[in-house]
């Protein structure tokens, strides 16, 4: 098998943390888990910018990992505590079963999204503020996201 280049390691796209079977569909926004001795929880998904194409060199590679929807995810602190490789993560509380991470992050980078739906969405408290807060604009029938400079860098 050839040697993987250092750009394709854990930690070459920005994570903090790599596992293995956990995915956008199987967690759900607000999911509070346990790792090692840290408890965390799920508030967004992350957002690829022109960063990720510059790094693999690709013009298009922030593009196609929004468009797939396996963007990663944001964790918030809720205890503190040491994680080390090979820890055991279990899933301690599940508030929003509803709200598969999957579709979170489909409707937020949906331009077309039902204004409802985004309203919805805004009113979660488990979400991260900015995330919240682009939800509640997206309801606002005459709003148009720009993501031009997030996704080229121009």
């Amino acid at each position: 098998m050839p040697a993987l280049t250092p750009k394709f390691v854990q930690g070459g796209f920005g994570e903090n943390i790599s596992t293995l079977g956990l995915t956008e569909e199987l967690l759900c926004l607000g999911d509070i888990i346990r790792i090692g001795d840290a408890v965390v929880q799920v508030t967004q998904g992350r957002q690829p910018c022109w960063k990720l194409s510059a790094f693999v060199g690709r013009k298009d590679m922030a593009a196609r990992f929004q468009k797939l929807g396996r963007t990663g995810w944001y964790y918030r602190v809720l205890r503190e505590g040491f994680i080390q490789a090979g820890d055991r993560i279990a899933l301690m509380e599940r508030p929003q079963p509803g709200w598969r991470l999957s579709t979170v992050i489909a409707a937020r980078f949906d331009p077309r999204l039902d204004p409802v739906l985004a309203k919805q969405l805004a009113s979660i408290s488990e979400m991260s503020t900015s995330w919240r807060d682009a939800f509640a604009r997206k309801a606002d029938p005459s709003y148009v996201e720009d993501t031009v400079s997030r996704l080229d860098g121009e």
